[in-house]
């Protein structure tokens, strides 16, 4: 497994006066091994957003990667979701696995041109990289000059492969305002630098059994997320362990453990019904 070392860490620098926020959830919510462990048996799947905002201020669409969901689609889950509500979404595989980030102008022109009808609800859009898809500094400059025109864009890299962990690459993303994803890939683990002015965290694969997160690891990212809402950086953190309902648990113990202390940068201090125990 691959880390990257504080030697090449970049300074966390503190990017705005503004109350830093954190955002707890997982990655996706339309999942039916869910039914009867978190969502009701009697709650029909057309409800189960309804239901996940009562719990979650904000969750990671997944489905966009593999296949782009309509304009329609879009505008319908914003009108189904609280007004404080954060939709993550995950770039389409057609842009990072089929082309590999080359000429990536229209490719981003037509996934703009549907997610933006998520208007207000839009956060982060995650950019994932394949596996096995080496370093190429040229190609990811030309892909970050074609985003500079969605401005009001949070843009995220997730790695697979662990060339790009080097210090031209973090150089690159900080000149973009681009963030590194912090992921705990088995082969790949990357938990820094911060390259901008927000964190995005995603958790994948758990060692406490099926996927699941023990307290102890769960405790190092709430102390870790502490340390980064005090340096006045936002995160965003999601939970991709959805098998056993694993995912909900282990987001809900992270939001609870975070509230004690900050409440204010939550945007909702919602319970759950849900078990707590986090492993």
């Amino acid at each position: 497994m691959t880390r990257v070392r504080h030697a090449l860490a970049l300074p966390i620098r503190r990017y705005s006066e503004v109350m830093p926020q954190v955002y707890v959830g997982t990655s996706g919510w339309n999942y039916r091994h869910w039914r009867g462990d978190f969502y009701p048996k009697e709650l029909g799947p057309q409800q189960w957003l309804e239901f996940f905002t009562e719990h979650f201020d904000t969750v990671e669409i997944n489905n966009s990667f593999y296949r782009l969901p309509t304009e329609e689609v879009f505008a319908n889950w914003r009108r189904r979701v609280p007004k404080d509500f954060t939709f993550a979404v995950k770039a389409s595989r057609f842009l990072t696995h089929i082309k590999r980030l080359k000429d990536p102008q229209n490719p981003l022109e037509l996934f703009f041109s549907r997610a933006r009808h998520l208007r207000d609800r839009l956060g982060p859009v995650l950019f994932q990289l394949p596996p096995h898809f080496k370093v190429n500094l040229e190609r990811l400059e030309i892909f970050l000059s074609a985003l500079k025109p969605y401005k009001k864009v949070r843009p995220v890299i997730e790695i697979r492969d662990a060339s790009w962990l080097v210090p031209p690459v973090f150089e690159l993303l900080e000149r973009y305002r681009t963030v590194l994803c912090f992921a705990d890939w088995r082969d790949t683990h990357v938990t820094e630098p911060v390259t901008a002015d927000f964190v995005y965290i995603r958790r994948h694969y758990g060692a406490a059994g099926g996927g699941n997160y023990r307290k102890s690891a769960l405790d190092r990212d709430v102390r870790q997320i502490r340390t980064w809402l005090d340096s006045g950086l936002d995160v965003y953190i999601y939970f991709n362990n959805d098998m056993g309902g694993h995912a909900i648990r282990n987001a809900e113990y992270v939001r609870k453990e975070l509230a004690a202390n900050y409440a204010n940068s939550l945007c909702r201090c919602g319970s759950s019904n849900f078990r707590q125990n986090p492993i």
